[in-house]
């Protein structure tokens, strides 16, 4: 099927929120009688205000030869306090990416979400975010574009619960905020095949995460466990092996126990072994299992498990494989139990006495 995107206008309010109204019909499934007038008011208000003043992007996937919508998205131009990775302070959130049930897997979403992007380049937009239960979504099905049938298994906290059903998919539901390490322990438990990928649910795979690749060299190479690959950010994509770079620094030498591996050794032109790789990796698993996580850290819990698997495990990375990073905009309830971890660093301090982890690490 040939699919264009186009920029909707305030012209098309009517089928603008024609297909609000379906995106949000699937997300939140309406009770029987319930009325949504007072939503579809509110909507219709928001699509005139935003649409004038310029800080909402519309858009629409249009079938080329039938000229039918098949598709719809937007984004959401704001502005946050200046930092670092965001010296602007602008941002775009992504959301009311959708396409019919029936054509997905045909890489409509990826069309609407790059026209999007497009957009918010040419604004000079900093930093972009997606809607947190888009992103589950929409990484399960680009999991499925690229391996289809594969099983993929989320752990999910949040105050809302994920409604998300594929034939290969699990997802465990836990009380809000039980934390980071409980959830992938308890899904890290069930899995059951010889090798286990860890995702966030703001990354998506592409075709140089290379799977395949990482997969035979694991095989290729028994003394190597685990395999790490790059979260280069959109719309500003620097270079995977400038990204590796940050790795450099932790040779976990205040671990308890020595690399079994000196830290990057090289093993063939794009893997190294490191002490720490990010939280993007394809590891045995039952050696991934072996040093697991603590359920009492609840934020912290990344470096700690590095700390742990020194001596233990061999982790390496792939300095030119990467995945595709979105920004996810958490609600300010969530960011509020998000950033305390003062309590991790407390219970880490008195679990690893005498060692410089929180020092060296993050």
């Amino acid at each position: 099927m040939s699919v264009s995107v186009k920029k909707a206008s305030l012209a098309e309010l009517d089928t603008l929120m024609e297909w609000r109204m379906r995106v949000l019909a699937e997300v939140f499934p309406a009770d029987e009688g319930e009325d949504r007038s007072a939503i579809h008011k509110n909507n219709e208000a928001y699509y005139r205000q935003h649409l004038a003043d310029g800080t909402h992007t519309a858009c629409f996937a249009v079938e080329n030869e039938t000229g039918a919508i098949v598709g719809c998205g937007g984004i959401c131009y704001q502005s946050e306090m200046p930092s670092p990775d965001n010296p602007t302070g602008t941002n775009g959130y992504l959301m009311n990416i959708y396409a019919l049930p029936e054509l997905r897997g045909e890489g409509i979403g990826r069309q609407i979400v790059e026209f999007l992007i497009d957009d918010a380049k040419r604004r000079g937009t900093e930093k972009i975010y997606l809607e947190s239960s888009s992103m589950a979504k929409r990484l399960y099905r680009n999991i499925q574009h690229y391996y289809p049938g594969a099983r993929v298994i989320i752990a999910d906290d949040s105050r809302k619960p994920l409604r998300l059903k594929g034939d290969s998919l699990t997802v465990l539901q836990f009380p809000f905020n039980m934390g980071l390490s409980y959830g992938i322990g308890r899904a890290l438990e069930q899995s059951q095949t010889p090798f286990t990928m860890r995702m966030d649910d703001d990354t998506l795979l592409t075709p140089f995460t290379n799977i395949h690749g990482q997969l035979e060299f694991l095989r290729q190479h028994p003394e190597v466990d685990l395999v790490g690959v790059q979260a280069c950010s959109a719309p500003l994509l620097r270079p995977a092996r400038e990204r590796a770079k940050a790795y450099n620094k932790f040779s976990m030498k205040n671990a308890p126990k020595p690399l079994l591996i000196p830290h990057r050794t090289k093993l063939d032109d794009r893997h190294y072994v490191m002490g720490k790789v990010p939280n993007i990796f394809l590891a045995r698993t039952d050696k991934y299992k072996s040093v697991g996580y603590d359920d009492n850290i609840r934020m912290i819990d990344h470096h700690e498990f590095f700390w742990r698997a020194a001596g233990n495990i061999v982790a390496s990375m792939d300095i030119d494989a990467y995945v595709f990073h979105y920004h996810n905009r958490f609600d300010s309830h969530y960011t509020k139990y998000r950033s305390d971890w003062k309590r991790d660093i407390a219970y880490i301090r008195m679990k690893q006495e005498g060692t410089s982890l929180i020092e060296n690490g993050k």
